[in-house]
């Protein structure tokens, strides 16, 4: 199920009609969210997921008011953070961290800088709000 589900998303994070992240569909967020937060990453604690919304968060609220000077390198270390926490994972959950950094590692090379990419930050937290969203539900 997971190599299908990354499959997926990654092609339509992929699709050229995806310029940025910003473009990704927020339809496909939401299911982004029940797929990794409720199924995939069901198991791992609430904690680890929610540190990396607080990264994301913080930077977008240093950004907030001049958008115009986010530069995506800001949230390329999130690449290292993740591949950190598959790492730490136990052995029922890496395939799952797996997954999520494919995905990741997609959604983050998609990110501009300026405006746009400011824009593509948004989504990308909101990306992961949905995760912890799913993840609370179930």
């Amino acid at each position: 199920m997971n190599e299908q589900v990354n499959v997926d998303f990654i092609s339509k994070i992929k699709s050229p009609d995806v310029k940025g992240l910003s473009d990704f569909k927020d339809e496909d967020v939401v299911k982004f969210g029940e797929v990794f937060g409720g199924k995939i990453l069901k198991s791992e604690r609430m904690n680890q997921l929610r540190k990396f919304l607080d990264f994301l968060k913080k930077i977008e609220y240093h950004f907030k008011q001049k958008p115009e000077e986010f530069k995506r390198q800001e949230v390329l270390i999130l690449k290292i953070y993740l591949k950190n926490s598959e790492t730490k994972a136990t052995h029922e959950l890496k395939k799952g961290w797996n997954s999520l950094i494919q995905v990741m590692d997609e959604s983050l090379n998609k990110i501009r800088d300026g405006k746009d990419g400011y824009k593509d930050l948004q989504k990308l937290t909101k990306m992961w709000e949905a995760i912890i969203a799913f993840h609370q539900k179930g």
